[in-house]
């Protein structure tokens, strides 16, 4: 028989996963904050290419 966690390890164990999907999802913001300053980079260049 499995014995029952008290109520205050699930809550713990459930503020990591929070803590885990906010901080996969701040990298994410990030990254594509990083490749939008990137390709708008690529577009001033080819706009000046081509003038």
């Amino acid at each position: 028989m499995l014995k029952k966690q008290p109520h205050y390890v699930d809550a713990l164990e459930n503020s990591r996963r929070v803590d885990i999907k906010l901080k996969r999802k701040a990298e994410f913001i990030t990254d594509s904050e990083k490749i939008h300053a990137e390709l708008d980079d690529v577009f001033k260049k080819l706009g000046s290419i081509t003038e």
